[in-house]
């Protein structure tokens, strides 16, 4: 029933919320409103199709727009975008990406535009047309980079794989002119990385490094600070500071190379470059999602417990920056790793997708 539910919703174009006893969920609308019980919890949303490597941007207006992705047998990247409006539970289809994309970037821009950057492709969705426009090609074809609005209106991106090979280059896409130029390469080859805006240009984190990007002088510099574990989960908290959760510790369990993941919970100051741990996660995780709701708290989903065996979580948690202090809160439906979620109104976030993402939970909305 629940399947049928959400086959029938997408056909007349509105998502449902469905709670875990498989009955709708009295707060529909999905994601405006108060809940009518009390307690902070996962509803599913069904309804919408997604898997891996997607990208989900809230536009200006509130709605969201979920681009490309890997099929459901993950043999091809997608063309195709939907735009999902919360507030009614409405979907739409709007105008295909000019090639396929997955693992790539949305970045939305000074005019409310989005940049799509993945591959060899790069385009720009105009919210207002709901139509994809091919713009200039991005000088290294990747993928797993990440990208960031700069405050000259720019887009810096960066790492991530190309051609089979972790990516040291780096660009930056001129809206002005719609066309990339060659940016500095980074120090080392950067895999899953996370850029984040600090003053007029950007800290790149990943692995045990952060790298200072300043446009002025187009160079990226090494800044002097140890990261207490390996590719954390970033999100940034305000002007001056960034949430670095989980990673990869280490600690190596076994003779096969694993190791554990972290508990970490930390802030890192964009002006100087200091680490201060805050304290801890109720679950050590990587692979996981940090997403800054209104009330300022930040919601820890799922991830990976390790970094070599199939221990995905389903867990998750909030995080109070202002003493690092974590509240275990109810479970997802399902476990979820390298997903996607985005802060809604009303203290609410989306989770999307999955590393293996089932029929019946594609994905749900937090609510409290």
């Amino acid at each position: 029933m629940l399947i049928a539910a959400a086959i029938a919703a997408a056909a007349f174009g509105a998502a449902v919320l469905v709670g875990r006893d498989g009955g709708a969920d009295p707060t529909h609308p999905p994601v405006s409103g108060s809940p009518t019980h009390a307690g902070p919890r996962f509803v599913d949303l069904l309804g919408i199709g997604v898997n891996l490597g997607h990208s989900v941007t809230v536009l200006s207006d509130g709605s969201i727009l979920i681009v490309g992705g890997r099929n459901k047998d993950d043999t091809g990247d997608l063309v195709n975008a939907i735009r999902f409006e919360p507030a009614s539970g409405s979907i739409s289809p709007v105008g295909d990406v000019p090639a396929p994309v997955a693992f790539h970037t949305a970045t939305v821009l000074g005019d409310g535009n989005v940049l799509i950057v993945g591959g060899d492709v790069a385009a720009v969705f105009d919210p207002s047309t709901n139509v994809f426009t091919k713009v200039g090609d991005p000088l290294v074809p990747r993928k797993g980079h990440s990208a960031v609005l700069l405050a000259n209106s720019t887009v810096l991106v960066a790492g991530g794989s190309s051609l089979g090979r972790f990516a040291t280059s780096a660009e930056v896409y001129d809206p002005s002119v719609r066309q990339f130029r060659t940016a500095a390469p980074l120090s080392a080859p950067a895999p899953r990385p996370s850029l984040v805006a600090a003053g007029d240009g950007a800290l790149l984190v990943t692995g045990d490094r952060i790298e200072r990007y300043s446009p002025g002088s187009d160079t990226f510099t090494l800044v002097d600070v140890t990261l207490p574990a390996s590719g954390p989960t970033v999100v940034r908290i305000s002007e001056g500071l960034v949430l670095l959760t989980g990673g990869l510790s280490s600690e190596v369990l076994d003779r096969s190379g694993t190791v554990r993941a972290s508990d970490l919970v930390a802030l890192l100051d964009l002006t100087t470059g200091s680490i201060r741990t805050l304290g801890k996660m109720t679950t050590p995780r990587f692979l996981h999602t940090a997403t800054l709701l209104e009330d300022g708290l930040v919601l820890i989903t799922g991830g990976d417990s390790d970094s070599h065996r199939d221990e995905t979580l389903a867990s998750a948690e909030l995080v109070d920056v202002s003493n690092g202090h974590a509240t275990r809160v109810e479970d997802m439906a399902q476990a979820r790793s390298a997903h996607q979620a985005v802060a809604l109104s009303g203290g609410r976030a989306g989770i999307f997708g999955s590393a293996s993402v089932s029929a019946e939970h594609p994905a749900e909305v937090f609510v409290r």
